[in-house]
């Protein structure tokens, strides 16, 4: 049995679009004068726009602390300058392909 709606969030002056009402919209870059679209669909100031590089991912890691205070303590930018050292860390071997840790077996 479906619950009846709350009358405290009921609102009169906006009611719910019915189908018909649904069915009759147009978008909005139809409707409204090229100027005005075009300033409410601007990007703001560091508004993400489409990715041109790929995104980053998220990553948990364990390092030591003095470690971490280091790279912190030099500055803005900390986490990128990580990012770059292990990317030349990945590209310095070549395809970036795991080194095994494993020693030889001596005879």
């Amino acid at each position: 049995m479906a619950s009846k709606p709350n009358p405290g969030l009921i609102d009169d002056d906006a009611p719910e679009f019915t189908d018909e009402q649904l069915a009759g919209m147009r978008p909005a870059r139809e409707v409204l004068p090229p100027d005005f679209y075009a300033m409410v669909t601007k990007r703001r100031p560091g508004q993400r726009g489409p990715g041109k590089k790929p995104a980053k991912v998220a990553m948990t890691i364990r390092v030591d602390a003095d470690t971490l205070a280091a790279w912190k303590a030099s500055g803005a930018g900390w986490q990128r300058r990580v990012n770059d050292v292990l990317r030349k860390a990945v590209k310095g071997r070549g395809n970036g392909a795991k080194r095994s840790t494993r020693t030889a077996k001596r005879a």
